[in-house]
């Protein structure tokens, strides 16, 4: 509750993530705690070690933000509009954690409407309990999916 505190505050932060230009203060010990990615680059000769402003590339800003304070709290609030943001940063900052709840998540949201899309996502991101869940969800329900406009929008080899 304290680290959290300070971060809130901005007091005895020793590193900024920088994402899509917004500033992230917060305290290495307590992101590498959380995740490997950080773990790693804290703990090794890298540049981004001795650094104090971190520039975080190809991430939504919003996202991280989101699992920069999951670091302190534990909690993350999963919504539809931002499962996929989290899920993709959660898997680049390997926070496995979150990785499993979001993928939990987008079971529970298979639909033929959507299931789809899911799978690709779950490729693309490596999640393979998901992608194997969706694609038998696709299998499972291959009428009811090919009458959705995501089966009709596949490229032929698909």
């Amino acid at each position: 509750k304290k680290l959290e505190m300070y971060a809130n505050k901005r007091q005895l932060c020793d590193v900024v993530l920088v994402a899509e230009e917004r500033r992230i203060p917060a305290h290495r010990l307590v992101l590498s705690a959380a995740s490997d990615y950080f773990a790693a680059m804290f703990t090794n000769n890298v540049r981004e070690a001795t650094m104090d402003e971190i520039q975080i590339k190809d991430v939504d800003a919003e996202a991280l933000a989101s699992l920069v304070q999951y670091t302190y709290t534990g909690q993350i609030q999963l919504k539809e509009e931002n499962v996929e943001n989290l899920l993709s940063t959660a898997c680049l900052l390997q926070m496995s954690e979150v990785v499993e709840a979001c993928c939990s998540f987008l079971m529970k949201q298979l639909h033929p409407s959507n299931c789809i899309g899911i799978c690709q996502f779950a490729d693309a991101q490596g999640c393979t309990d998901l992608y194997k869940v969706a694609n038998n969800y696709v299998m499972d329900r291959f009428v009811e999916v090919m009458q959705n406009q995501e089966f009709l929008m596949l490229p032929c080899d698909e």
